[in-house]
């Protein structure tokens, strides 16, 4: 299966889950399920290139998945 496609069924229902519990903290959910989201992808997948080395297809990582992560979060609310 392609990563990008894995990583982006991951972050789906990752995203769903995370909103279905009560957000406690002082801290927005559009803020917070990103953050999470983000860490556990990067735990879990890792980096799209080799190395330790920061590079432009980090930024891209990142911000690609806590705009995503961003998108489902609004449209959950919009649904629900």
């Amino acid at each position: 299966m392609n990563r990008y496609l894995l990583i982006f069924i991951f972050l789906l229902y990752n995203t769903i889950v995370i909103n279905y519990f009560d957000n406690k903290s002082n801290y927005s959910s559009y803020l917070i399920v990103p953050l999470i989201n983000a860490l556990l992808i990067k735990y879990y997948f890792g980096d799209f290139d080799k190395g330790y080395v920061w590079s432009v297809s980090d930024i891209y990582y990142w911000f690609g998945i806590v705009v995503v992560s961003i998108i489902i979060l609004y449209g959950l609310q919009r649904l629900f």
